[in-house]
């Protein structure tokens, strides 16, 4: 018979799939998640580089369709565009434009925000599911010893503290994860931290593209060349028959916010043949404003495992998060 109840701690994507996984095995499952859960089209606060290109890799299609049956259907119900990844998209790599060619590798194209609404919904319509947000987790409940987890206490944002008991607890809270300090406060040492910093920036706008501004191709993405081509440049294909527009560069070259969609001078730096790949970019038309955001740090918690108990908890061997914030 399924243990009684798991927790999950976040409702980004890992959460909402962790989430599922876990059905399978508890009879009840619970999601908590910090912000209060916004329309497909806006960010959440926890995910800022929500704006930017977030790409559905076609493996990662069939496990979601796997998990949730009918999730690629609804994803094209919604606005979401088929892209063949080989024959669909100009790739500018090492200095040359890649060839092109039909392949299987396929999946749809849409925005972080349809993505994660529809995984959600698809979530809460099984049963033994419960998605709580504005929900930020404080602590978590320990036995006696401090060496296995029985729940989590948790504040809502309207100021009222619950506490949940459970014979498991997942974090997928990803970069504002607590769990170093929550794991200090049961007494394991603080884990050794690895911190790489690829200072890198993107500035993002969505928009609508005529067809004389639109590129040949599904997506165009060219990746940035060192020296001569610092930056980068992605045009993306999102619902509602959108794109986002996406500079990016590292240190001392990252994009500045711009108060155009993006001016041919500055896409020119990025994207070779710019004019020829939209034969008039000046027609594009700003749907939203610029989101300009940077990669802060990508940052590993290697944890010890603690000795063997009777409790069949135990740390994970390495916790890996990547922050993002606003420029």
């Amino acid at each position: 018979m399924p243990a009684s109840r798991a927790v999950v701690i976040g409702g980004g994507v890992a959460g909402l799939l962790a989430a599922r996984v876990l059905r399978d095995r508890f009879e009840r499952v619970t999601l908590l998640e910090r912000d209060r859960v916004p329309e497909p089209d806006a960010a959440r606060r926890g995910v800022p580089q929500s704006y930017r290109p977030h790409v559905l890799l076609a493996r990662g299609q069939q496990v979601l369709a796997s998990l949730f049956p009918g999730l690629p259907a609804t994803l094209a119900q919604r606005g979401a565009r088929w892209v063949n990844w080989t024959a669909d998209v100009r790739w500018w790599l090492a200095g040359r434009w890649a060839p092109q060619c039909p392949s299987e590798l396929g999946s749809y194209a849409c925005s972080r925000g349809l993505l994660e609404a529809t995984l959600r919904q698809a979530l809460m319509a099984r049963d033994g599911i419960e998605c709580r947000d504005g929900c930020q987790v404080t602590e978590l409940v320990a036995n006696d010893r401090g060496n296995a987890v029985q729940g989590v206490r948790f504040c809502q944002d309207s100021g009222k503290t619950e506490g949940i008991a459970a014979q498991l607890v997942v974090d997928a809270s990803g970069r504002h994860s607590a769990a170093p300090r929550w794991l200090q406060q049961l007494g394991h040492p603080a884990p050794r931290e690895t911190r790489v910093q690829p200072s890198l920036g993107y500035t993002t706008r969505w928009c609508r593209l005529p067809a004389p501004a639109r590129p040949d191709c599904k997506v165009l993405y060219a990746m940035p060349q060192a020296p001569d081509r610092p930056r980068g440049g992605i045009i993306y294909p999102v619902e509602g028959d959108r794109w986002t527009i996406t500079l990016l560069g590292p240190a001392a070259t990252r994009p500045p916010a711009m108060k155009r969609v993006l001016l041919p001078s500055r896409a020119a730096q990025a994207i070779p043949n710019w004019q020829r790949q939209c034969k008039r970019p000046s027609r594009s038309r700003p749907y939203t404003l610029t989101a300009a955001s940077r990669t802060a740090g990508a940052t590993t918690k290697r944890c010890r495992r603690s000795r063997p108990t009777s409790s069949s908890w135990a740390m994970p061997a390495a916790i890996s998060t990547q922050s993002t914030g606003r420029a």
